[in-house]
């Protein structure tokens, strides 16, 4: 109980010390965007280095193109919704080192 406890407040510090913020994000050569993301599409790594000064380790993609995610994972919204699209705008929440959140357009 207390781990769950401290996950949940220090989610909300992060939240609190976090902005909006909006970043493009482009495929690069082989065609993907080259994002690792865990469950909570939280940048874990990238595959390549196409978007590495847009986004940062740790970052959390909140909506692409001003579609929530809500609880829903990138990549599947992406399939469904971007398929084609080679560019896109993230917005999302920042923090003094880097998005919190972020969105793809």
């Amino acid at each position: 109980m207390a781990e769950t406890l401290f996950v949940k407040v220090e989610r909300v510090r992060r939240l609190h010390s976090a902005r909006l913020v909006d970043v493009d994000v482009h495929r690069g050569e082989d065609g993907s965007f080259g994002i690792g993301l865990s469950d909570d599409n939280v940048v874990t790594n990238f595959h390549h280095s196409t978007n590495t000064a847009s986004l940062q380790l740790g970052d959390q993609v909140c909506k692409v193109d001003g579609v929530t995610l809500v609880r829903e994972r990138l990549a599947h919204l992406v399939q469904r919704q971007f398929a084609d699209v080679q560019q896109v705008c993230k917005t999302g929440l920042g923090s003094g080192s880097g998005l919190a959140a972020a969105t793809l357009t």
